[in-house]
């Protein structure tokens, strides 16, 4: 019985020190990079302006060399405010949206195709994946 139960504290050691080595390896090979205080304004004013406040509640961000592309995911499908349309029923609408700004200027902007807001997760719209799509 004490047999069993040193080798079962053996063994819990082994494996905690195995974490504990691999812990600070792992967490060096992730590259996260600090947000820039200019595009957390940015955001803010996004928000607050076109989205009439919304807060998300998960907000990703997808680095490339000349902008950064910054996703929000909110809990309810939110309208852009700030687009135009022939009537309020046909402004883009979704539970996700993409937004890229340029990492020179710090506005809107910065994407090959020129569309600068994507809307995701909704009806009609493309799924989730197709924001977060590099």
């Amino acid at each position: 019985m004490v047999r069993t139960a040193l080798a079962l504290l053996a063994a819990l050691v082994g494996v905690l020190c195995a974490v504990m080595i691999s812990a600070p390896v792992a967490s060096s090979r992730a590259s996260v990079r600090p947000v820039p205080h200019w595009l957390m304004a940015a955001e803010t004013g996004e928000l607050d302006h076109v989205f009439g406040g919304a807060r998300p509640i998960r907000t990703d961000y997808i680095w490339y060399p000349r902008k950064v592309a910054v996703i929000w995911e909110f809990g309810r499908v939110v309208v852009c405010g700030g687009c135009s349309a022939p009537s309020n029923a046909s402004l883009p609408r979704g539970r996700a949206v993409r937004v890229s700004y340029d990492l020179n200027t710090h506005r809107q902007g910065g994407a090959a195709d020129g569309i600068v807001m994507w809307f995701c997760v909704g009806k009609g719209l493309p799924p989730r994946a197709a924001c977060l799509r590099r």
